[in-house]
């Protein structure tokens, strides 16, 4: 194949089954087909060992696909796996790849989350003075962090989406 055959969008398999085409590795369609199908589908996928978070508050992130995820040691000595991004607005929470926490703690709006993902609480949810706040229905428990079904196998951790 031609470095223009290349450049000129055909997506052609070149002769043979000895040489896998660029456009494979670079393709936008088949990236987000890989994310999806691979890591958001049922596949475990390897995230840790429990050693690395041995105490409650201990924790890491790594990454699902191109998803950043926390896996944590909860207050009970469970192993949760948590979306690494904010409820509400979407940022990501961990600003360090390990460490240990009581909480986790949005740096854009202070939202705070337990180590299972629960929410426990946002700044001016009532608002000030009358003014503001979140609507009368809201509740905390209906905007925790998205948790990952995990698995513990011989001291090696899996998640799946």
């Amino acid at each position: 194949m031609t470095r223009a055959t290349m450049d000129d969008g055909a997506r052609r398999w070149p002769a043979g089954n000895h040489r896998v085409p660029y456009w494979i590795y670079t393709d936008p369609g088949i990236y987000r087909r890989e994310q999806e199908r691979i890591f958001r589908g049922p596949t475990w996928s390897y995230v840790g060992l429990e050693c690395e978070i041995p105490r409650p508050g201990n924790y890491k992130r790594t990454n699902i696909g191109d998803r950043s995820v926390i896996v944590v040691r909860d207050d009970t000595g469970g192993i949760s796996v948590l979306v690494d991004r904010c409820a509400h607005r979407g940022v990501q929470l961990c600003q360090q790849d390990k460490g240990t926490v009581t909480e986790f703690m949005c740096p854009y709006h202070q939202w705070t989350y337990d180590l299972k993902g629960n929410l426990l609480g946002i700044p001016f949810q009532r608002g000030v003075k009358g003014k503001g706040g979140m609507p009368d229905g809201f509740a905390l428990a209906d905007h925790g962090l998205p948790a990952l079904r995990v698995h513990a196998r011989h001291g090696a951790i899996f998640a799946t989406m």
